[in-house]
């Protein structure tokens, strides 16, 4: 995927319910299972790297590594904060 692919992929997501937002959020979400795609900052932090890869990879959900730092995605999403995990629900 290129990168406005992904930022069309974001953004479409941000206009349904199904986007979850925050690290807590979807590492909740990746452990039951209830998520089909997974997008990570940048500078995510690395120990959410190896909780992301243990379970995304037991229930094959597409994980995609974002060129954009954590503050760039806050603004994508038109947060005032930063973001470093976006998760679409299943």
């Amino acid at each position: 995927m290129t990168n406005e692919d992904v930022i069309a992929d974001i953004r479409k997501g941000l206009k349904t319910d199904k986007m979850l937002i925050g690290r807590r959020r979807c590492i909740k979400q990746l452990k039951l299972g209830k998520l089909s795609k997974l997008f990570l900052a940048a500078n995510c932090p690395a120990d959410a790297l190896e909780d992301i890869k243990h379970y995304s990879s037991m229930d094959s959900v597409e994980v995609v590594q974002l060129d954009i730092k954590n503050d760039e995605l806050g603004m994508l999403c038109k947060r005032q904060h930063n973001i470093s995990m976006l998760g679409i629900q299943k």
